[in-house]
């Protein structure tokens, strides 16, 4: 399972890769 903590994390991560992904578009 994962803790909120890690979820949070991976959303962060995530949501900043979108960032560059649109960026570079």
């Amino acid at each position: 399972n994962l803790s909120n903590d890690q979820i949070k994390l991976l959303a962060q991560q995530f949501s900043e890769f979108l960032k560059v992904k649109s960026v570079d578009h």
